[in-house]
């Protein structure tokens, strides 16, 4: 495996969402999480499918959990 597919998926979601390579997934995920619940609390699996679909997998998502 070349380093540049290692990072492939992460690379393509700091481009999608048109940030820094500097700032990590696992930091937008912490600046997410809050917003998407902000109105209050959702089914694991829910956050979960919509982490997903903005690029975050599911460690990701405890990571920044975690770091919250």
């Amino acid at each position: 495996m070349h380093a540049d597919d290692a990072f492939a998926k992460e690379t393509a979601v700091l481009d999608q969402h048109g940030r820094s390579k500097r700032q990590t997934v696992a930091q937008m995920a912490m600046d997410w999480l809050p917003i998407a619940l902000a109105a209050g609390s959702r089914p694991c699996d829910e956050v979960i499918e919509e982490g997903n679909q903005r690029g975050f997998d599911r460690r990701t998502l405890q990571r920044a959990l975690h770091e919250l």
